[in-house]
């Protein structure tokens, strides 16, 4: 089963007083996913899947194969902060608020749900993403104690792609997971490289998730097709 598949960058916002607040900027997007074996297992795949649909199954596979070990032995550190969530007519501040009387020590902006001004977020027909329904299970999730939360997400079997918790990384260091696939020459990459388009994309996601990393941008994995909330 394929799914789409999104960064959403994210900056710290250099503002006081209260909890530092992560802002979201700028979008990712690798299209639509399939597994990488499609591109080598099925007569015909090679030709029938485009360069630009290509390097988003390469890219995104060399990030999955760093989730799915941190899914299975979750730490908290390795997920979002609190996510704002707004009620109608508040202000950044008033969601900042509830989220530091809750307890947060931090938190996420992404947005009010307006989508005259927050049109980074649109997934398709005018659904949002993360959703409000997302979110919330996120901030319910992230609430928890370390040991309380990896012990719930061990007992679901989390899966990181359909589920909450939502996870994070440095850009930088989804960066270097790509370059250590470049360099070691995994399958995701040697299928990245057969097409000049496919590669030159692949290594334009690694550079620029490169650079913004040195200014420390986080970047949040999402899923928009496999959120089904609003």
């Amino acid at each position: 089963m394929g799914f789409s598949a999104r960064l959403l960058i994210t900056y710290l916002e250099a503002r006081t007083p209260g909890i530092p607040v992560w802002k979201a900027r700028e979008v990712v997007d690798f299209g639509d996913i399939t597994r990488l074996e499609k591109l080598t297992g099925e007569a015909g795949a090679v030709e029938s899947c485009n360069p630009h649909k290509r390097a988003g199954i390469c890219a995104m596979r060399m990030i999955l194969d760093r989730l799915w070990p941190r899914a299975d032995d979750p730490r908290r550190e390795w997920f979002a902060p609190d996510i704002l969530v707004y009620r109608e007519h508040w202000s950044e501040d008033q969601a900042r608020a509830v989220a530091e009387e809750a307890g947060a020590t931090e938190c996420l902006d992404c947005g009010t749900r307006n989508p005259q001004t927050d049109d980074i977020y649109d997934a398709k027909s005018g659904t949002r993403y993360p959703s409000l329904k997302r979110i919330r299970e996120h901030n319910l999730l992230i609430s928890l104690e370390e040991d309380e939360l990896r012990d719930v997400l061990k007992r679901r079997n989390y899966h990181v792609i359909t589920e909450a918790p939502i996870m994070w990384a440095r850009c930088e260091e989804i960066a270097e997971w790509m370059r250590e696939d470049e360099l070691g020459g995994s399958p995701a990459f040697q299928e990245a490289v057969k097409d000049a388009v496919s590669y030159a994309r692949v290594t334009a996601w690694r550079k620029y998730l490169r650079e913004i990393g040195r200014v420390d941008a986080r970047a949040l994995f999402l899923f928009p097709s496999c959120d089904h909330g609003i």
